[in-house]
């Protein structure tokens, strides 16, 4: 991963990041640009049958925010 440059996560945003993985993101981070990690998060609605709480998980897409840029798709 040396010579990697960017990153995209496809996630829902509900899965927290590890410690380990979340420091190992921090590290690779910090010598790139800032926009060389990004986080596409597609949350699961309710109207698709998920239950609310488990279908938006704020708290956990802000903790992405903290290592990379962020966007919602709908």
């Amino acid at each position: 991963m040396v010579n990697l440059q960017e990153i995209t996560f496809e996630t829902n945003g509900t899965q927290e990041l590890t410690d380990e993985f979340g420091d190992f993101l921090h590290k690779w981070v910090h010598f790139r640009r800032q926009d060389a990690l990004t986080f596409s998060v597609s949350p699961k609605l309710s109207v698709s049958g998920e239950k609310w709480s488990e279908a938006i998980k704020p708290k956990i897409v802000a903790e992405y925010q903290q290592l990379g840029y962020v966007y919602l798709k709908f």
